[in-house]
């Protein structure tokens, strides 16, 4: 579990954090320079500073030591250690310790700040190590080079941010599930979140086999194998860096993968998932809620960001976990200007930030590098690798600090790993009917709680069948569409609608009408639906929040046809542009919808969305929705939204402006702006627009302004052109799903 305890576990003290830009003299530190020859004065002030006996009184003290004389050190410094490990585990424990003494000794100046328990910090910057390339003096983070980042100059935005109009949900999600012993937890896990659209890695940890041979029958039994894959290479002891492995591993695996036939890449976001793990909402409110923060990536950050996290160190050898607390006393030193922090290890990631991360991880001396070998030394590090890469990466202000699992409240006993983990990690409670109320009441956004021991005995299969309420697909609602001679109209212009949307109707379906437009007679539109947000409206998610407006028809020819008439978003174009332009804010407008019949409270149109009757113009009833969010850790959200209103002819007819409020980001909903009483009065039929500029509270923020996001106002709808139509409205043919619960049952 992440040490989101850290500030706590130290009776609630809260440290300064370190800044680059931070004097010493300020943080009242103490500067200890070393070198070479160092004497026998600053030797014993060494083994005060460290709070340490004779152990570790070389640590910093030698500047370069070699491995002959770093394994006589070790064979001093852990000889208890060491006389009670197993055999096989001694020359591993030496390795560690001469890995921590070569990391350490690159540095030359140390920032060392000790509380009134004597626990021990440190700061440092490096020198060049003898024999290697130069390395960085401090600790260089990537976040200070950020494309991104270093194009946001000055005050004012440079140029107006356009739009793209475009139907929500085209993304593909690369699963990672970590698996130990539930496989059937795993087996139904699959049950509720399989999509063919999708790809699923499964590791199994290697002391398991049999659990792999269990699943591997099982993918190959109902057919998945196209999809789901499983691998087993590490054998998992909690506290050590294991469970990061297999993320890294993971991630090398499938950023391997090719793209799919007209994509440009294998898969838009990885999430990490554990065999604990159950979905409290459907498989497109998820799709939807990425496709809508695309670009961003999901790291939860605990506490300690912003003060200064436990460094314990840790290791683990033949199943047990070694922390080092009473043999060396103290924390990893921290490399100058890096910022560390810890959070819960359920991320999910873009496709990008992967890449990025990998690669960075293979290069010397990269900022991902450094990270990297620092993580690999601390306890637990799985909770602390991707929160500090993201931190002092080039996609530092690409992040929201939040996950998309609900936790319940973490157990305050610790479990320990052996005998020599002196620290322990600590796990959340069950998931409990309390449990499932605060899920329902809770106002972020949840795809996945945890934690399920076993879903096949009660109470907790009891549990999971009430989320599965929950994880229901979307409804079809009957009714007719609010828009008068809307499918006499589509009847007339489907044929050349299709055309401009590049759909195959196949060989077997005609139309025999003349030319391209006219009627055709052989069509015929029935209306099945339309789709509805359903249970999942009261559900964690409460998909319909940023679900597009849907219905299902069917069109039948010679041959019928299913079609779903979908609402598109207007979103930044390209949907980083958005980030570039808001950075300085430290929020992002991520899209926006026009409509009709707000409701606020859940975030819903109930009326006609971005094409819309004059009557409902004339009546004052149209509102803009807004979706934001932060791109930064503790983002100010003292914004505000100001919203142009124009007509037709492109005189702008009044101003709405709205704050962002946290709550409304917390909670997934757009802020709804309403139109103006004069634009109101003003109701007639045309292309219509709205200009939103994003700006700080007062003038010495940076702001951000959109071009025009259009929507059209008409008085009847034989007025309307097919092009204006495919503008705002988004057709697909719709192929049946896969259904694999006849072959998981």
């Amino acid at each position: 579990m992440v040490f989101c305890h850290a500030v706590r576990f130290w009776h609630g003290m809260r440290l300064p954090h370190f800044s680059a830009n931070a004097g010493i003299g300020v943080l009242s530190l103490v500067l200890l320079r070393f070198a070479a020859g160092a004497d026998s004065a600053l030797h014993a002030l060494l083994k005060h500073r460290v709070a340490a006996k004779d152990n570790v009184s070389m640590l910093l003290a030698q500047p370069v030591i070699s491995a002959k004389e770093c394994k006589k050190t070790a064979q001093r410094d852990l000889k208890k250690l060491l006389k009670s490990a197993p055999i096989e585990c001694q020359e591993h424990l030496r390795q560690f310790y001469c890995q921590l003494i070569e990391d350490s000794q690159s540095f030359n100046t140390c920032a060392n700040l000790s509380d009134e328990q004597g626990l021990q910090y440190f700061e440092c910057i490096a020198r060049p190590i003898q024999g290697q390339k130069a390395a960085r003096t401090a600790f260089a983070s990537d976040c200070g080079v950020d494309s991104v980042a270093s194009s946001r100059k000055g005050t004012k935005a440079s140029r107006k941010i356009p739009w793209r109009l475009d139907v929500p949900g085209k993304l593909r999600i690369a699963f990672l599930i970590v698996a130990h012993r539930a496989v059937k937890n795993v087996q139904r896990l699959l049950h509720r979140i399989y999509d063919s659209s999708h790809v699923y890695l499964i590791h199994i940890d290697r002391k398991s086999p049999a659990i792999k041979t269990e699943l591997d029958r099982f993918v190959a039994g109902s057919r998945l194998a196209e999809s789901v894959h499983t691998f087993s290479e590490v054998d998992v002891t909690k506290g050590s860096s294991d469970l990061l492995r297999i993320s890294i591993l993971g991630l090398r695996w499938l950023l391997k993968l090719r793209p799919t036939k007209g994509e440009e890449l294998p898969w838009d976001y990885f999430v990490k998932l554990s065999e604990f793990d159950y979905p409290v909402a459907p498989r497109h409110a998820l799709q939807h809620y990425l496709w809508l923060h695309k670009g961003l990536n999901f790291v939860g950050l605990d506490a300690c960001s912003s003060s200064t996290c436990a460094r314990h160190l840790g290791t683990a050898c033949a199943g047990a976990t070694y922390s080092f607390v009473s043999t060396l006393r103290m924390h990893k030193p921290l490399s100058f200007g890096m910022h560390f922090a810890r959070g819960s290890e359920w991320v999910a990631l873009t496709f990008d930030f992967a890449k990025y991360l990998i690669l960075e991880i293979d290069r010397p001396f990269s900022a991902m590098h450094e990270i990297w070998k620092d993580c690999l030394l601390l306890y637990q590090p799985d909770e602390a690798f991707f929160q500090t890469a993201i931190l002092n990466s080039r996609f530092c202000r690409h992040h929201v600090s939040m996950t998309l699992h609900h936790i319940p409240a973490v157990l305050l006993e610790r479990q320990t790993h052996g005998t020599h983990d002196e620290i322990g990690t600590r796990s959340p409670n069950v998931f409990s009917r309390e449990d499932l109320a605060s899920l329902v009441d809770a106002l972020q956004p949840r795809f996945f709680a945890r934690k399920f021991l076993d879903v096949t005995v009660e109470p907790t299969s009891e549990l999971c069948r009430r989320l599965d309420d929950f994880n229901q697909e979307r409804e079809l609602n009957t009714g007719k569409p609010t828009w008068q001679g809307f499918l006499h109209w589509l009847e007339d212009n489907f044929t050349m609608w299709a055309q401009l949307e590049g759909l195959t109707l196949g060989q077997n379906w005609t139309c025999p009408a003349g030319a391209m437009g006219e009627s055709c007679d052989e069509v015929r539109i029935h209306l099945l639906g339309r789709l509805g947000s359903g249970k999942s409206a009261m559900a964690p998610a409460r998909a319909g929040r940023w679900s597009p407006e849907t219905w299902l028809l069917q069109i039948r020819g010679s041959r019928d046809l299913t079609v779903l008439l979908s609402e598109r978003f207007a979103v930044p174009m390209p949907a980083l542009q958005s980030l570039v332009g808001t950075s300085t804010l430290g929020v992002a407008l991520l899209a926006t919808r026009v409509g009709t019949g707000w409701r606020g409270e859940r975030g819903e149109f109930d009326g006609h969305v971005s094409v819309i009757p004059v009557t409902s113009h004339s009546a004052r009833d149209i509102h803009l929705a807004i979706y934001w969010g932060p791109i930064v850790p503790n983002a100010d959200t003292d914004i505000q939204a100001a919203v142009d209103w124009m007509t037709p002819d492109g005189t702008k007819c009044g101003q709405t402006k709205v704050q962002l409020s946290k709550e409304s980001h917390l909670s997934g909903s757009p802020l709804g702006v309403v139109m103006p009483h004069a634009c109101a009065r003003m109701a007639r039929p045309g292309t219509w627009a709205t200009r939103t500029r994003l700006q700080g509270a007062t003038g010495k923020t940076s702001s951000a302004e959109f071009e025009l996001r259009e929507f059209a106002v008409y008085a009847s709808f034989e007025d309307l052109t097919v092009v204006q139509m495919q503008r705002f409205f988004g057709l697909q043919l719709l192929h049946k799903p896969e259904d694999p619960q006849h072959e998981l049952v």
